[in-house]
């Protein structure tokens, strides 16, 4: 891009406090249309980067979200930290899954088009302000004192006018895993998302290191393996459907095997 092409850089006042290591991937203004996309990662300290478009050339796609749509499972072993690229699409991304098309990203499953999000009640309105920043550890949204890790983000749509995240929200601490369940949904305005988008996508995706839905008694759930920005090893979570006794004796018993299970298929080959 000329030197007259390149988009401005993102506004000192709308910097979050970023950690060192943290770099600017894309930002975007949420309600009044000035988003930007960030210069040369070695100019701007950012976090992990978002959902558009196809993924850097030396990125290495992952496997798909979590929770979602998807297939059955993802990409197994913990992947090189984060520059392995996100899976395409252009509608949407869940939760453990990946993001698809233009119209989502989702954390660790994967919701097609922009009706995918569902689950939990309307957060922040579109017509908003502030400002959306994506850097290589996480996204910034706005009203957030804290960046939400690409791992946190459990559903994430792209409606080509829109972005609708969904945070995982923990309802429970097990052995070796975490109970999540769908928290509320923020939807943000981006009249001119730049590149923020794809940057959700593709690291919203990449964060998935394995998905799988399992049936448990009286209901079924989705485990999956999330990889944590700037951390080594992997953070497994089980999503149960709505209506799934989660309580239960037999469903703990089942979903405790099925994560071990999964812990060892994943496990790396000793060499």
């Amino acid at each position: 891009m000329g030197l007259f092409g390149r988009k401005p850089k993102l506004p000192a006042a709308a910097r979050p406090a970023l950690t060192a290591g943290e770099r600017v991937l894309a930002w975007a203004a949420a309600g009044n249309g000035a988003s930007n996309d960030a210069p040369p990662t070695d100019d701007v300290p950012a976090g992990p980067s978002a959902v558009a478009g196809p993924p850097p050339a030396d990125d290495v796609p992952a496997a798909d979200g979590a929770s979602v749509t998807a297939g059955p499972s993802a990409a197994t072993g913990p992947p090189p930290a984060d520059d392995v690229p996100a899976a395409d699409g252009a509608s949407s991304v869940d939760g453990g899954s990946a993001v698809a098309g233009p119209s989502a990203v989702a954390g660790p499953s994967v919701v097609g088009g922009a009706s995918a999000v569902g689950g939990a009640s309307a957060g922040t309105g579109s017509g908003g302000g502030g400002v959306l920043v994506a850097t290589n550890l996480g996204l910034w949204l706005p009203g957030r004192a804290e960046r939400l890790g690409w791992h946190d983000i459990l559903k994430a749509v792209w409606s080509e006018r829109e972005l609708t995240v969904t945070v995982a929200e923990t309802i429970d601490e097990r052995d070796g895993y975490l109970v999540v369940a769908d928290g509320p949904v923020e939807t943000y305005l981006l009249l001119d998302p730049g590149d923020l988008p794809h940057q959700v996508r593709a690291r919203v995706t990449r964060s998935v290191a394995y998905t799988q839905q399992h049936p448990v008694p009286d209901g079924s759930g989705r485990i999956a393996a999330r990889r944590v920005a700037g951390a080594d090893g992997l953070t497994w979570t089980v999503r149960y459907e709505p209506g799934t006794p989660v309580d239960a004796d037999g469903v703990r018993a089942e979903t405790d095997q099925l994560v071990a299970a999964a812990r060892a298929a994943t496990a790396p080959a000793d060499l």
